[in-house]
């Protein structure tokens, strides 16, 4: 009886714990805003006089909480804002370009705040719906876009004005980014550089920021082992399509909670010079298809998310390679301890190669 009566107490005194935290731990600051964009396509392979592009406008619908430094990489950036949006694009091409849905995670990084003025910069990452991709039957006058299904980014300057009001203006500009990675071809993307203005309301009262002092990570080196797959067309739009794999293994040294430089390996197998060697009749051997390379890495830390970006140099090249260098931008999220997920583009500057789906191993 004594026993059970002392784990009464204990059980009791947990739950008045946990209503006492939930008590002090307030809800996060609350925005819905919607948006009214307009620009023109960045021409950037000069091809407009074959496309007759016209003026693209765009309405979007986000949402967005403030963050409080609640959790460590919050304060370390300044107490960013996170949230999500909806977009609806109309490239005013409805016979060619037609139109976009796109949905997107965002985050906001803030420069400067008072109760009448805010400047961040915004960067929103999503999956877009293009509803007049290339197609040999009934559209090969759109060179951009090969696929219905694309990554879409959005990123520029933004400010909010009289933010001591429950309804405020909101105004900026942003480029945009259509592109499926060529795993559909055509792929130049398709480029938008637009204003935008709005209004957003708060629809949960501010909170104050938390200060507290936390324990800092003392490993300085971090490794890590990642493979990827993924998919590409080759040669022309309605070709053949070849199945990609990646082996990505190297280290970091730790500069400070948020940056971190290293070195790495790539084994890479892209089968899709097949057709290199198929339409100019020269002999092939597997061994044809892999390349190797060594690569500097850089990423910034975001809480379990790192953005990586890659420089590499080939050690073996494949003979239909574009140059003796490439170039790989993504993400990491590391899953748990040892686990990560990836998902990045190989790229030779500004062409996409590929796209990589993976998993990994960090120590």
């Amino acid at each position: 009886m004594k026993n059970l009566f002392s784990l009464f107490i204990l059980i009791f005194a947990a739950l008045e714990l946990t209503a006492q935290t939930a008590d002090t731990i307030k809800p996060l600051e609350k925005f819905v805003s919607i948006q009214y964009s307009r620009g023109p396509v960045f021409d950037h392979r000069k091809i407009g006089s074959l496309m007759n592009f016209g003026m693209p406008y765009g309405i979007s619908l986000q949402y967005w909480m403030q963050t409080d430094g609640r959790k460590q990489w919050e304060s370390q950036y300044g107490y960013p804002q996170l949230g999500f949006a909806a977009h609806y694009f109309n490239y005013d091409n409805k016979e060619i370009l037609g139109q976009a849905f796109a949905g997107a995670a965002i985050v906001k990084f803030v420069l400067h705040q008072d109760r009448i003025f805010l400047f961040n910069i915004g960067i929103q990452a999503g999956i877009s719906y293009n509803t007049k991709p290339f197609d040999k039957d009934n559209n090969i006058y759109n060179q951009l876009i090969g696929s219905h299904v694309n990554f879409f980014l959005q990123a520029g300057p933004e400010i909010e004005l009289f933010r001591n009001k429950n309804v405020f203006l909101i105004g900026g500009f942003n480029f945009i980014h259509f592109s499926d990675g060529a795993t559909k071809l055509p792929n130049l993307g398709i480029n938008l550089m637009q204003w935008h203005v709005g209004a957003s309301y708060r629809i949960s009262p501010s909170t104050p920021h938390y200060t507290r002092s936390w324990i800092q990570d003392a490993k300085k080196w971090q490794g890590n082992t990642i493979i990827s797959f993924g998919w590409r067309e080759a040669g022309q739009p309605c070709g053949p399509t070849y199945f990609i794999t990646t082996f990505n293994t190297g280290f970091y040294r730790t500069l400070t909670p948020k940056n971190k430089v290293g070195a790495g390996i790539d084994i890479m197998r892209d089968p899709s010079d097949k057709y290199y060697y198929v339409r100019n009749e020269k002999e092939y051997s597997n061994s044809d298809f892999t390349s190797l390379g060594l690569n500097l890495r850089y990423g910034l830390v975001i809480g379990k998310l790192t953005t990586i970006i890659q420089l590499g140099f080939y050690l073996k090249e494949r003979e239909n390679g574009d140059g003796t260098s490439y170039h790989r931008i993504g993400v990491n999220y590391q899953i748990t301890r040892h686990i990560l997920a990836n998902l990045s583009l190989k790229t030779f500057y500004a062409r996409a190669e590929y796209i990589e789906f993976g998993v990994g191993w960090q120590w």
